[in-house]
């Protein structure tokens, strides 16, 4: 008898377990099928209704709900069925930051439908689904981003970030972001985790954008075209950093121009930007240095293999991922090791990529770039080799001189910046005229050997002949003025830089003019230092700085 009653306790238990589990695992599954909606939609045959029809994937005895986002005209256009119409109960609408500029130019519109399963605010952000319309095509590819108000212009929001905020006090937000070709085709629909990224964009009034989609990450052929299907966990939605007051476009022509180079590539485009529907105007969609979409680039190695660092006046100010180590490691073996011996010479090229590094003080050299390299230098070490990263080069071409001209010094620079003569510098001396760097320290070792000198002269006048040739130059400038020209005005008009289109056409000239200068320049100084290092090889004989 007591057996027997064990038993059906027992038997109780388990089937009390049973419906236990069955029940909490229909309500997780249905909270999670309740946000599965299908959205379609056409336009028909005269452009003048857009319907769209929700179907609901789950059974919850309701119609979802929809609303817009933002006002538009687009609205009266819009029929959905499936879905009933309540207004959000907290407005999504954006404060007037800041007014536009020029009142007498038509910004270009969309309309962002809404719709949820429910319109609780705590609930309605993380729950709803959202479809931007175009009400016209664009030259453009359209980023929308959209989030409740606060994650824009809260007391911590995206937009009220200001220069003192240091990066701990530079907070995240999830919010949507959407990417739709010109023509208003669906390409991405993802959540994100947004921060404000860079040091002078926090003083513009245009932010950058880190976004990071770690969860469940883009596919590089769907964002760039590239052709190298890969993973990309984080974009970068840049104002041109810097070049935001004049060319706006300093940064990705040098990107152009490397991409080719043994620079690692890193993909932009243009894009013209709305949060919450409101115009925001054109910035740059670029691939975002993480050592995530770095691995993704090298999917042969492990993410152990993959240290990603950066330098900032002659110290690794990485220091937690074991990129520090690696870099003195190289330092002491460079600065005291005698590279011409073969084994030195092999130990050499394991550590540091040669044909990278080179291209890479070309690149900046060239350019000009006098915010390097005592600073925005970033490298990663790929199966302990080490490889330099080409990112964040507004100031080259002259920047400081033309901004020193032509605005009204926003960023507060130190005076030396104007005392720097970016056309008629000579670097071949030594990269460090401010502040030592690693870079710098590595440069004057390395022009001690016979091997990379001859190596870094040839190479050098093979860029400029080739992917740095003034045809090449003036070509990159024209593509893409051509690809953002159409919308300049308005994003003018936003935000009152550059400060017309007659001062912006200027400062991407001016980018041609420099270039055609600077080679003079740097060719002459090029033949100079053929010359010594000619005397030098003939002085070494066979000496212990023979190549190896």
């Amino acid at each position: 008898m007591l057996i027997k009653r064990k038993n059906s306790y027992r038997t109780y238990i388990y089937f009390s377990f049973a419906i236990f589990f069955f029940f909490l695992g229909f309500y997780l599954w249905l909270d999670k099928a309740k946000n599965k909606f299908t959205i379609t939609y056409d336009v028909q045959a005269d452009d003048s209704i857009i319907n769209v029809i929700v179907k609901d994937a789950a059974f919850i005895g309701q119609k979802p709900v929809y609303t817009f986002v933002n006002e538009s005209s687009l609205e009266k256009m819009i029929k959905v069925e499936g879905a009933h119409y309540q207004p959000l109960q907290s407005s999504a609408h954006l404060p007037n930051y800041p007014a536009p500029q020029q009142d007498s130019v038509s910004f270009p519109e969309v309309a962002v439908l809404a719709i949820s399963p429910t319109v609780k605010p705590e609930y309605y952000w993380n729950e709803a689904q959202f479809k931007t319309f175009l009400k016209d095509s664009l030259p453009l590819q359209v980023v929308s981003l959209v989030g409740p108000k606060s994650i824009f212009f809260g007391e911590e929001g995206l937009y009220s970030v200001k220069d003192n905020y240091s990066e701990k006090a530079n907070p995240e937000h999830i919010l949507h972001f959407e990417l739709l070709s010109s023509k208003g085709d669906l390409i991405v629909s993802s959540n994100a985790n947004a921060h404000v990224a860079g040091k002078s964009t926090k003083k513009l009034p245009l932010k950058s954008l880190d976004l990071h989609f770690e969860g469940s990450p883009l596919n590089s052929q769907d964002i760039f075209n590239d052709g190298v299907p890969k993973k990309m966990y984080s974009l970068r939605l840049r104002s041109a950093g810097n070049d935001f007051l004049l060319a706006y476009m300093r940064d990705v022509v040098v990107s152009e121009l490397a991409k080719s180079t043994h620079m690692v590539p890193l993909n932009y485009k243009p894009v013209v930007v709305f949060i919450n529907g409101e115009y925001w105007g054109i910035q740059y969609l670029r691939e975002h240095i993480s050592a995530q979409n770095i691995l993704a680039m090298h999917p042969h190695l492990t993410r152990e293999q993959v240290v990603l660092g950066e330098l900032h006046e002659n110290r690794s100010i990485s220091n937690t991922n074991g990129f520090d180590y690696k870099m003195e490691k190289l330092m002491d073996f460079i600065e005291t090791e005698e590279l011409n011996l073969p084994e030195n010479y092999e130990r050499l090229t394991q550590l540091l990529n040669l044909d990278n590094f080179i291209d890479y003080i070309v690149v900046q050299t060239f350019i000009s770039n006098t915010d390097w390299p005592h600073n925005n230098v970033k490298g990663v070490f790929l199966a302990d080799q080490l490889h330099f990263l080409l990112y964040d080069t507004d100031f080259a071409f002259n920047f400081p001189l033309f901004y020193k001209r032509h605005t009204d010094d926003i960023f507060n620079m130190p005076d030396w910046y104007y005392g720097f003569d970016a056309l008629s510098q000579n670097y071949f001396d030594s990269l460090d005229h401010h502040l030592p760097s690693h870079v710098g320290r590595i440069y004057t070792v390395l022009t001690r050997y016979r091997f990379f000198r001859e190596h870094f002269i040839n190479r050098y006048h093979e860029l400029l002949e080739d992917e740095f040739s003034q045809s090449r130059i003036e070509k990159t400038v024209a593509d893409i003025r051509t690809q953002i020209k159409p919308l300049m005005p308005s994003h003018i008009a936003r935000w009152g830089y550059p400060k017309s289109m007659e001062s912006w056409i200027l400062h991407t000239q001016q980018i041609i003019s420099f270039s055609a200068e600077r080679r003079k320049y740097v060719l002459e100084q090029l033949n100079q230092h053929e010359q010594l290092f000619a005397k030098a090889n003939q002085g070494e004989g066979s000496s212990r700085e023979e190549s190896p």
